[in-house]
This record gives structure tokens, C-alpha cells and sequence, in this order.
């Protein structure tokens, strides 16, 4: 039983661990991704003469900040939807520049995508985990106080004896004469220092 409550509460922390890595992903990702939709934007102003032309407006057709502003999921759908619309634009400059720019930004969106599933997959497994680990932990409850009431039965006027089978938590178990540091473990009493000046004492009336 309390093994089985162990493996779990490992289990649960080492696949926290793994949910941290992929959220880190995650961010990495989300970060190469607008960089690149940036990349890409300035690239095709520069093609159309360093402005904002019929190629630029055809592609981003609500801004560019329309492409890096959503987050996670929904940039992944922006991108793909610019993507597209690379793809399908007849406009000259955008024409030139997408044999090289929709596999780079096709690239983007799939390591994007592919950071986005692991951190889906973590997340889940993270939650089954804290689930199972919820469960040992309510069976294990339920075991214990079961026991409890055994050694009760067993021993019902006898405290100590139920004690010594359940202490209490933070108990400490009073030293015996003769015990030593090593037996108990537990260190020894320390002394009060002595007072360093006399003690004060009522002036006759």
C-alpha cells in the first residue's frame, strides 16, 4: 500500500517534470514561429518596394498583427491560413517569394504544431497521473484508519500500546532512564545556562 502511494506520487512529480520541458517548448516554438511570420512580412515589403502593397495586403489581410497576435492553437490556424493564402496568390512579388518562404514558414508551423501536441500529451498524462495518485492516496486513508480501529479493538483501554502501533504525528517518544543519544535518537537535554549576575532580591522595608 504504501508503496503503491509512493510509485504514484513519483510518477505524478516526474510526469510534472515532463509538462514543465514541453510548456518550455512550447514558448521556444511560439517564439521561432513569429519571428519567422515577421521575417517573412519584411521580405515582402522589401520586395514591393519597401512598402505595404497589393502582395503584402493579399497575404496579410487583417495586419500583420493579426498573424502574431493569437496564441498557441490559434496562431498554428493563422499561419496555416497565410500559408494559403502564399500559396494562392497570383500577385508577382508574392509569387517570387513563395517557393522559398512556404516551406520555411510550412516548417514553422509544423514544429509549432508538433510543440503544441507534446505539451497536449504531457498534460494528459500529468492528469491520469494525479488522478491515480489521488486515488492511492484516498485507499490508503481508508486502509489506515481501518487499522486504526483494529488496534483499538485489540487494545481498548491500553493508550500506550495503541500509541506505539499509531503514534501520533511529531510525537516524540520520552527517553527512558538509561537510554542513550544513540538509542533514542534523540539528543540530549540541554541545560539553562546559569545567570551571569546575581539575581535581584527585595530590599527589606
Amino acid at each position: 500500500m504504501n508503496d503503491r502511494l509512493h510509485a504514484a506520487g513519483t510518477t505524478r512529480i516526474n510526469q510534472y517534470v515532463v509538462v514543465v520541458q514541453a510548456r518550455a517548448g512550447v514558448r521556444v516554438a511560439e517564439f521561432l514561429t513569429e519571428r519567422e511570420i515577421r521575417s517573412f512580412a519584411g521580405t515582402l515589403q522589401a520586395a514591393e518596394g519597401g512598402r505595404r502593397g497589393p502582395a503584402f495586403h493579399g497575404i496579410f489581410t487583417d495586419g500583420l498583427n493579426a498573424a502574431i497576435t493569437p496564441r498557441r492553437r490559434n496562431q498554428a490556424r493563422e499561419l496555416r491560413k497565410l500559408i494559403g493564402r502564399l500559396n494562392g496568390s497570383t500577385v508577382p512579388a508574392a509569387v517570387a517569394l513563395a517557393a522559398e518562404w512556404a516551406p520555411r514558414l510550412t516548417a514553422a508551423a509544423d514544429r509549432f504544431e508538433a510543440a503544441l501536441d507534446a505539451f497536449d500529451t504531457a498534460s494528459a498524462a500529468h492528469d491520469q497521473a494525479f488522478r491515480t495518485e489521488l486515488n492511492c492516496r484516498a485507499e490508503h486513508s481508508r486502509t489506515v484508519d481501518e487499522l486504526v480501529g483494529r488496534v483499538r479493538a485489540l487494545f481498548p483501554e491500553d493508550r500506550p500500546q495503541q500509541d506505539a502501533v499509531f503514534p501520533l504525528a511529531g510525537a516524540t517518544p520520552a527517553r527512558t532512564d538509561g537510554e542513550t543519544e544513540a538509542e533514542t535518537g534523540e539528543p540530549p537535554a540541554v541545560p539553562e545556562p546559569a545567570p551571569t549576575t546575581a539575581p535581584m532580591t527585595t530590599p527589606p522595608a
